[in-house]
């Protein structure tokens, strides 16, 4: 095609078809914008859901929901400890008829252990045979319990300030949880216990 056939074809073309043209890419301009509207909402959409479904997912913070009660040794009474201090037992180590202070851990999920440390006396483990003969299978300053075994400390000598038995809550190597117990010895001698305020 020559030049001037060219220039004859653009002016044969009607005004009706070049607006129809740009009609058309008006559309598909809009349309097109659209779906890139909606693409960006999805897109934020989805990163709410994700930092929400994070911080649900996020199990280090169930400090509340640990439990600690001290326990008799011979009996199914248990006393929660709360934030005030409350009488757990009269003990002597001298004259005694229980080895050791007891106390139990409850947490709301299955398959849990609890890794438990003391910063003075002894954490324990007992066994206790058919004729009812307490022995000791574990002990040490730090002890990790399964979920339904009960925590035994022993003071070293009479107590001259706060011990504190630190529990940290593990789920598959994991820690989700942790509380912290405070006890201390009065004049009677029995001891007292709270746990720590909760922040």
């Amino acid at each position: 095609m020559k030049k001037n056939e060219l220039i004859d074809a653009f002016h044969s073309i009607d005004d009706d078809m070049i607006e129809e043209v740009n009609q058309l890419r008006q559309k598909h301009s809009k349309q097109k914008k659209k779906w890139i509207k909606y693409l960006a909402t999805a897109a934020c959409v989805c990163v709410v859901l994700a930092g929400l479904f994070q911080i649900g997912g996020n199990e280090t913070d169930f400090t509340s929901q640990v439990t600690v009660y001290a326990k008799e040794m011979h009996a199914d009474n248990k006393i929660e400890l709360t934030e005030t201090y409350t009488v757990i037992a009269e003990y002597s180590l001298l004259d005694s008829k229980i080895p050791a202070l007891m106390f139990h851990i409850d947490y709301p999920a299955n398959d849990v252990t609890y890794r438990v440390t003391a910063s003075e006396g002894q954490l324990l483990k007992y066994d206790v045979s058919e004729e009812g003969i307490w022995e000791v299978t574990a002990n040490g300053t730090e002890l990790e319990y399964g979920k339904d075994e009960n925590v035994f400390w022993k003071p070293a000598g009479k107590l001259d300030a706060e011990v504190q038995i630190a529990i940290e809550v593990l789920k598959d190597d994991k820690v989700i949880g942790n509380q912290k117990v405070i006890i201390e010895e009065n004049d009677k001698p029995a001891f007292v216990a709270k746990i720590a305020n909760r922040e």
